[in-house]
């Protein structure tokens, strides 16, 4: 899965190359962004503060199934995990002679195969925060013991979590899969 989308590295870290969604937020460029969480819903437990029990998001609700099209998909938090038991991971002030902080992961046993994750931040309130020192990559699963939570991805400099959690209302980078 990895693979088929970064095998060799990532060889574009713009930061406008990692997107962020939040609930009726829009950018003006050739990224489309779709509705994760409404701001307004983001401490409720949906629609009338309703629990439908899914622990996955439907294509329809996959910002990267919206955004990037049919077989794109954002990964599980399954997914994530399996991503750092099986690479090393390294924090990384530069990359392919771009200044970008990130972590990059490479496969154990194979270090040419490689994953860079930009440490783009994320919106809070009103804008970008940690930009260049921390990032929340979303998955695709769902917090069953407080619905108006996903998992992510999150990490900054010394520490990864491929278990943690953030408020659905909040802008955190997408990384499509296959």
């Amino acid at each position: 899965m990895w693979d088929s989308v970064t095998e060799g590295g990532d060889p574009d870290c713009s930061w406008a190359n990692y997107p962020f969604t939040r609930g009726n937020f829009t950018v003006t460029n050739t990224n489309v962004f779709t509705k994760y969480v409404p701001y307004a819903q983001a401490y409720t437990y949906g629609y009338n503060n309703s629990y439908d029990g899914k622990t996955t998001l439907e294509p329809a609700d996959d910002a990267a199934t919206q955004a990037w099209g049919g077989g794109w998909r954002m990964p599980t938090m399954e997914e994530w995990k399996a991503l750092c038991d099986n690479t090393t991971s390294t924090w990384v002030t530069s990359y392919k002679g771009k200044s970008v902080s990130g972590f990059l992961f490479q496969r154990k046993n194979d270090d040419s195969k490689e994953l860079f994750l930009p440490a783009a931040g994320s919106y809070l309130g009103s804008g970008l925060v940690f930009s260049g020192s921390r990032s929340y990559y979303w998955s695709s699963s769902l917090y069953s013991s407080s619905p108006n939570c996903a998992y992510e991805m999150y990490f900054e400099s010394g520490n990864v979590n491929p278990q943690a959690t953030n408020g659905r209302c909040n802008g955190c980078t997408v990384r499509p899969v296959r």
